[in-house]
């Protein structure tokens, strides 16, 4: 008989931790208002309350964001940076609550690109090179390269001037 009761209180306890409040009040969302970068994954998490002041888990939440995209575990994701308002609905208590989450874009350049890719010039010939910047998420970014060659000399805005001798040399940006 101990047993049982032992395993009953263990039940009831557990069941009270999980159980959601019978009649919600209040329904918040954390973190409540939060920046992060774009690209980036944040949990968000709701806590139900009830009018005797319980607090539970809300299970069966209709999450939505008005940017970006986030899924029924509150798991979010933009690319594209903003401010955005994160809602959570329980479709039985017809409660929400809300977050404001700003999405920030901090660009970094990875990649260069260098035009033409191939060029023919003629001894003490010019050639205009250009390079192309690129961040983290593919895009276009600002760049000012800093250029280097062989066979002949590059200016600060990549415009080369080959050496009088013939033959194959590189020409880079940093």
């Amino acid at each position: 008989m101990k047993k049982f009761w032992i395993i009953a209180l263990i039940i009831l306890a557990f069941g009270l931790v999980q159980a959601q409040p019978r009649h919600m009040t209040r329904l918040e969302i954390y973190p409540s208002n939060v920046t992060m970068e774009a690209g980036d994954i944040l949990t968000f998490t709701a806590v139900a309350t009830s009018h005797s002041g319980m607090m539970s888990t809300p299970q069966g939440l209709r999450w939505s964001a008005t940017g970006g995209i986030i899924d029924n575990n509150g798991y979010f994701r933009s690319r594209q940076p903003g401010t955005f308002t994160i809602t959570a609905r329980d479709p039985n208590s017809n409660q929400s609550g809300t977050a404001i989450v700003v999405v920030g874009h901090s660009q970094r350049l990875v990649r260069l690109e260098v035009t033409p890719e191939n060029a023919r010039i003629s001894p003490r010939g010019f050639q205009q090179f250009t390079a192309i910047g690129y961040d983290q998420y593919g895009r276009q970014v600002p760049c000012n390269p800093r250029w280097e060659a062989q066979g002949g000399n590059i200016t600060p805005a990549g415009l080369y001037t080959a050496y009088g001798n013939p033959g194959y040399f590189r020409v880079w940006a940093t």
